[in-house]
């Protein structure tokens, strides 16, 4: 049953998809579509600085729980994060993954 909060952050990652499109960004639309139909994303095995300044690295992922976006690192920690913050993680994922 999908519930306004899945509606509200399924829009979100759309709008995520559309400026990867604009940008003419095919790799990050790809990781970004993945994200949207797995509700996860997980940071390949290395480590990498996002455009924020944020290091992100091996066993680093985000998912998508009930309509609200984490951020949870391989040491075992957890934050909800933004819109901005998906699409920096995932623009560096598929930089990553050609």
């Amino acid at each position: 049953m999908i519930n306004a909060t899945n509606l509200q952050s399924d829009v979100a990652i759309l709008k995520l998809i559309s400026k990867a499109k604009v940008e003419n960004d095919y790799q990050t639309e790809s990781v970004l579509r993945e994200f949207r139909n797995k509700e996860k994303i997980v940071c390949p095995d290395c480590l990498f600085e996002l455009r924020n300044g944020f290091f992100v690295g091996s066993g680093d992922h985000i998912i998508n729980q009930n309509g609200a976006f984490f951020f949870c690192s391989a040491n075992g920690s957890r934050k909800e994060v933004d819109t901005e913050f998906i699409y920096e993680f995932c623009r560096g994922c598929a930089k990553l993954n050609p």
